[in-house]
Parts: structure tokens; C-alpha cells; sequence
């Protein structure tokens, strides 16, 4: 039985909503502890901010703000509450059962005596029927009944059939937020302590999938909100759904706050990401790669030589090299992305980094329908970064074309190549509509080159060192490779493109800490897959870091690092199967991992030229997850110079 509520009353803002979801499923984020309550004009000191506790979320706006948001474990399964100025008394009561959607709604109060009346809101047909003839609410028409209902249970419950008729398990339904709850809980409480130094790293970054599983098998499904999510591990699967270009299935649609993070090729479908990546794929050419080499040296050399300085008369010092890294990923994304212009580069990666958290900050109240457009503090400085970089990167491209078309500009850079391409594509095509990029396009894409560009390397070195410091005798394989092929010279292409133990290392690492934990994708029309037939809106969520430590595919040692995995290549390794796939796969593979692995091998040789390395004692270990996956408090390394 359901109970939507709506009431109002006098409350400090002017407008609010209260969802109480009570016996039963409670459906309100379990946070960290305690009793969350709405502060005066904020909570946590935002305009419009959250407050987790440890049986309620609340959003809210206090005093002089114009709407505020609260969630709570109330008594029913689901309530919504208007809260005004002014009296309000109940107006309308309805009760049913029995397979029908429970109401009750208060109206503004009007004499001395509540009236009441009863409607009955039967699941079919999808219609209401009204008592005494009395109407609903006038904030509240039969039409956004419909829609409610339709969104938080009919089109689940729907969908709920249609999986379990085909033997898909799916866990059960909660109201709007799904198994959202559960999902914050797992992830709360595995980040509340480091785990053991080991590679088992699923019960830390992936629990509640891990308990899904195990409890309901490989073919089971949850619910992410309203939609349900179908895990999808069998490699022939994820090939068919990877190897489809735009046909089939569809990029998830979520956030609406991605707009300000992030655009570019990658949140693209259709015939624009077909455009798009042919005017991209000419800048990361391994020919044109080689061009950027100096870029990737640079940084790498700064960040030896400040390491160098740290060293102690002992010989060695202890350094936490997680922002070490990061930052030298962003200054080299910088340098290979806008040559000269890299110092006004830099602050764009600064803003985006700031960008990532606010972003997944947001996924908290992502499912609030409405609740981006809030003038909350979070909102409001997404949209100012967002036009600050814009602007940033609109000047640095604006003097680009000027030095193009006097002949002085230098092409070598992400940013020239992406220019003389698109003005290629557009040359050829000059007959047509919607030819090239606009400029628009082109910034959005050069915040893809920051993100993709410093997250995926700088995740890549950090595990790589950490997990060389767990296992020396593969650091010093690697080191008697480096040297032996390279030798204290400034590493070349041909010399990185030799280090084969050091590939292998890379690989290895990647299979066991892949730099995004999993991949959605959702039906928008019925297909077939395999031997499941898909309705529109079933989510399918391809979980890499389970594939990727998957015992039935990669063997009873799968959490073990052994790099002679590799050691004659991915198809040998696989065995030809899509098991293995950090950077996705298929025609929407990342258009830049070769980047991301050039760079990689270039900084790891020019540290193994220089320096021994092993795990200080306050290193603790802690994979998690923003986006990419990170180490939660740091990486603390000991530095031994050779």
C-alpha cells in the first residue's frame, strides 16, 4: 500500500516538499549518523543543501528561500508534503488496496470544516474516478497524478514482469529511490576503513553489486531509481552490445548536471559521435603522438627532478605521489592539448577537477525531478566554472585560428590537430548541412581531452606504483628492462614502444584496478540479446571490474598480479573473449588510450631510471571511487635514489 500526502502549512520557506517513506521500504539515503535538520535558509551551508543521517536525507531551504526539499522516514511508503504560508487543513482522504495506489492529498483550507472525499486510483485501467464528483487539488491535476503514478509504479512494476518472466532475478522495487538506498549504504560503510593489502578489491569499490550477485546470480537485475539495471558479465554479451555503433542500444541518460562537467565525443550518439570521431581519430594517430612526446617528457621531468631536491642525505624520502601524479598528468594534458597556451590550460584543468566533485556530489539529489534547475549553491557554481572554462578555452582557440590563418601557429598540439581537421572536414564537405564543428563543439571537446586525458593516466601510474611497491621483483624486472633498452637517455618512441615486461605490468594493473568500475547502456526499442528479449528502458549495466576479476574467466588466481597474463598479448590473454576492456571496446573504444599509455610508459621509465620504491607504513589501503578509481587516503611511498 502507497500514501501520497500533500499538505501544507506555515514553514519558514515558502514552498518545500517532503517525501516520507516509512514501513516497510524506507526509501530516504542512509548517511553517516544522526539527525539531519534544515538550518536557517540551508543545510550544511548552502542555499538549497543535503544533509545525510543515518535514517534521513534531507534537502532543504531555510529561511528567505524559495523552495526547499525534505526526505525522511516517515510512516508511509511514500508521501509528498507542500509546505506553505498560510493555514492549510486537510481536504481529501482516500484509501484502497488490493493492487491499488493508496492517496491523500490536502487542500487549502477554505471555511471552518474540512470537506472530504474519497477516489479511488486503481493501477488499470490508468485512469481516477472521483466521489461526489469532486475534483483534485489545484495544484494537482488528474493528468500529473497519471504521470506520477506512471513513473513510480506502473512502468517499474511493468518492467519488474517482463525480467522475471524471462528467469532474470531482480531485487525487490522501493519506491523512486530503488535499491539507491542500499547502494549508499554498501558504499558508506566499505569507505569507513582501508582493507587489507591485497587485489581483492571488489567488496570495497563494488558491495552492493558483489552481494547482488552473489545472492542472486549473474543473471539478476536492481533497481537504480525507478529503472531497473540488468547485469550483463558474459563476454559474448558485452561483445554484441559493444560492437554496435548506435543502433541497438544507448548511452544513459541521467544527470542533468553532466552539461556543465562534461560533453564531447563520449556523451554523443548517432550520426554526431560518427562525425565527431572522424574529425578527432587524425589527432591521436600514433604518428601524430610521437609530436607529444616532448610534452609528456616535460612534465615527467619536472616532476624527477622536484623529487630528486626531496631526497635526503639518507638517500631517500617518504612522498605522498597521488597529487604528485595527478598533477603531472594535468601538465601534460595541458602542454600535448594547447602547446604555448598550457599555463591558461592548467587552470582549465583546476576548474574541471572542481567540476568532477560537484558533480557526483549531485547524484544525490539527481533524481529529484527539478532539482538542477534550484538555484543551490552547488547549481550555481557548476554554471560559473562552466562559463569560466568556456570562456578560457574560447580565447585560447579564438588566437589559435588567428595564428593558423597567418601560417605561424604550431599543429602539433591536440587542439591544432582537432582545428586543421575540422577545417578539412568542413572544406569537403561545404555543400552540406551541419558540416564540421562548431565552435562550441570544439570546447566541449577540449574539456573531454582535460578529464579523459589526466584521470585515466594518473589512475593508471598511482596503482602501477603502488602495486610495483607490493610486488619488487616485478619493479625490478621492469627497471633491468628500462635500462637495458633505454638506459639513463631520454626515453624515445621506439625505446617505449620496446618495453614489453613493462606493457605487460600496465595491463595487469589495468585489469585489476580499470580506471571506470562499469559501463551503461539502455534499450530503447525491443531487441534481443542473446536469449533475453529487452522492452525500451531496461538499463544494462556491463560491470568491468567484476568481468575483470571474474574467477571463471580469468581463473582462481584472478586477484593475483601476474603480468605473464599478458606476456604474448590481450587476445592470448582473453582467449579472444571481451573480458578484458579498461578503455571499452569496439567502435566507441576510447579514442585515446594510446595516448594515455605512451604517456603512462614515458613518466614510469623516467621514475624507474631514478628510483626505487616501496610502501611506507602509513600507507593504507583504500580503492575507491569518484569517477575514476583513486586511492582514498593518498599514496604514501618511500623514494630510493639510485
Amino acid at each position: 500500500m502507497v500514501d501520497l500526502r500533500f499538505d501544507s502549512e506555515p514553514e519558514k520557506s515558502s514552498l518545500g516538499m517532503r517525501v516520507d517513506p516509512g514501513r516497510g521500504d524506507a526509501m530516504a539515503v542512509q548517511g553517516s549518523g544522526g539527525s539531519s535538520k534544515t538550518g536557517r535558509g540551508n543545510v550544511g551551508g548552502a542555499d538549497v543543501g543535503v544533509d545525510v543521517g543515518e535514517k534521513m536525507l534531507k534537502i532543504g531551504v531555510g529561511t528567505g528561500a524559495t523552495l526547499g526539499t525534505e526526505m525522511e522516514v516517515g510512516q508511509a511508503e511514500m508521501g509528498f508534503e507542500l509546505l506553505s504560508q498560510g493555514k492549510w487543513t486537510k481536504g481529501r482522504d482516500s484509501k484502497c488496496c488490493f493492487g491499488e495506489i493508496h492517496l491523500k492529498v490536502y487542500e487549502k483550507h477554505r471555511t471552518s470544516d474540512s470537506s472530504s472525499a474519497t477516489h479511488n486510483v486503481p493501477i488499470q485501467p490508468r485512469s481516477l474516478s472521483y466521489v461526489n464528483n469532486a475534483p483534485p487539488p489545484s495544484f494537482l491535476s488528474q493528468g500529473d497524478l497519471i504521470m506520477v503514478l506512471e513513473w513510480i509504479w506502473w512502468r517499474p512494476k511493468k518492467l519488474e514482469r517482463l525480467l522475471k518472466e524471462q528467469g532474470i532475478t531482480i531485487t525487490p522495487y522501493n519506491l523512486v529511490m530503488g535499491d539507491l538506498k542500499e547502494i549508499f549504504k554498501h558504499f558508506s560503510e566499505a569507505r569507513s576503513k582501508p582493507m587489507n593489502l591485497s587485489h581483492d578489491i571488489i567488496p570495497r569499490v563494488s558491495p552492493f553489486d558483489l552481494q547482488t550477485i552473489q545472492k542472486y546470480g549473474k543473471k539478476s537485475a536492481f533497481w537504480f531509481g525507478t529503472t531497473p539495471r540488468l547485469y550483463i558479465m558474459d563476454p559474448d554479451l558485452i561483445r554484441d552490445i559493444l560492437s554496435r555503433k548506435f543502433d541497438h542500444f544507448a548511452l544513459v541518460k541521467g544527470n542533468p548536471l553532466l552539461r556543465f562537467f562534461l560533453g564531447g565525443l563520449v556523451t554523443y550518439e548517432g550520426e554526431k559521435w560518427a562525425k565527431h570521431r572522424r574529425i578527432i581519430n587524425p589527432a591521436f594517430h600514433m604518428e601524430k603522438l610521437k609530436h607529444m612526446l616532448s610534452a609528456f617528457y616535460t612534465s615527467s621531468n619536472d616532476m624527477v627532478s622536484k623529487w630528486e631536491k626531496l631526497i635526503t642525505l639518507e638517500g631517500s624520502c617518504e612522498l605522498d605521489v597521488w597529487p604528485e601524479l595527478q598533477n603531472l598528468t594535468g601538465d601534460a594534458i595541458s602542454r600535448a592539448a594547447f602547446g604555448s597556451s598550457y599555463e591558461k590550460g592548467k587552470r582549465v584543468f583546476k576548474l574541471q577537477d572542481e567540476q568532477a566533485e560537484l558533480f557526483i556530489q549531485s547524484f544525490r539529489t539527481a533524481f529529484i525531478p527539478g532539482f538542477s534547475l534550484l538555484p543551490t549553491k552547488r547549481n550555481k557554481r557548476m554554471k560559473k566554472n562552466h562559463k569560466e572554462i568556456s570562456a578560457i578555452l574560447m580565447d585560447i582557440i579564438n588566437k589559435r585560428q588567428k595564428t593558423m590563418k597567418g601560417g605561424e601557429a604550431n599543429n602539433n598540439d591536440l587542439l591544432g590537430l582537432l582545428l586543421k581537421s575540422n577545417q578539412k572536414e568542413i572544406q569537403e564537405n561545404k555543400n552540406k548541412k551541419n558540416v564540421g564543428m562548431t565552435m562550441e563543439d570544439v570546447i566541449e571537446e577540449c574539456k573531454l581531452f582535460y578529464f579523459a586525458g589526466q584521470e585515466t593516466t594518473s589512475g593508471l601510474l598511482v596503482w602501477t606504483m603502488i602495486v610495483l611497491s607490493m610486488h619488487p621483483e616485478w619493479q625490478m624486472r621492469a627497471r633491468e628492462e628500462v635500462l637495458q633498452i633505454i638506459g639513463k637517455n631520454k626515453p624515445n618512441f621506439d625505446g617505449l614502444s620496446h618495453l614489453k615486461i613493462v606493457t605487460m605490468i600496465l595491463y595487469e594493473v589495468l585489469r585489476l584496478y580499470p580506471p571506470l568500475l562499469n559501463i551503461a547502456r539502455c534499450t530503447y526499442k525491443n531487441i534481443k540479446l542473446g536469449e533475453i528479449s529487452l522492452p525500451p528502458g531496461i538499463e544494462l549495466l556491463l560491470p568491468i571490474v567484476l568481468v575483470h576479476h571474474d574467477h571463471e574467466i580469468w581463473g582462481e588466481d584472478a586477484e593475483k598480479f601476474k603480468p605473464e597474463r599478458f606476456a604474448e598479448g590481450i587476445s592470448k590473454a582473453t582467449k579472444n573473449q571481451v573480458s578484458f576492456f579498461p578503455f571499452s571496446w569496439g567502435p566507441k573504444i576510447c579514442i585515446g588510450q594510446n595516448f594515455a599509455m605512451v604517456e603512462a610508459k614515458m613518466a614510469l621509465a623516467m621514475i624507474l631510471q631514478r628510483f626505487a620504491f616501496e610502501l611506507s607504513p602509513s600507507y593504507a589501503h583504500a580503492p575507491t571511487t569518484v569517477i575514476t578509481l583513486y586511492p582514498q587516503y593518498g599514496a604514501q611511498i618511500i623514494l630510493h635514489k639510485l
